[in-house]
């Protein structure tokens, strides 16, 4: 039997919200720096596609150029992400 679950918006980006920070508190203990994931990483932490962190991105959302990639930090990212939700 197959289960169907209807949420939000809010309530989606809420939980994922959620499992992107177990997901980073999981990679670094908090005293060590912060860190800096390309995109296909944070679009896997935030289960979206590469286009859509490009998209964001564009937007506004925070990110810094190494060279000729963007790298982001996922605590930023989230946070940013709260903010246009409300």
């Amino acid at each position: 039997m197959t289960a169907v679950v209807v949420v939000t918006p809010a309530e989606l980006r809420e939980l994922i919200s959620e499992a992107v920070s177990e997901a980073v508190a999981e990679l670094a203990p908090a005293d060590t720096p912060p860190v800096l994931v390309d995109g296909v990483t944070l679009a896997r932490m935030l289960s979206v596609s590469r286009t859509t962190v490009h998209r964001l991105r564009v937007a506004g959302m925070p990110a810094v150029k190494l060279g000729d990639t963007w790298r982001f930090r996922p605590e930023e990212c989230l946070r940013w992400l709260d903010g246009r939700s409300r």
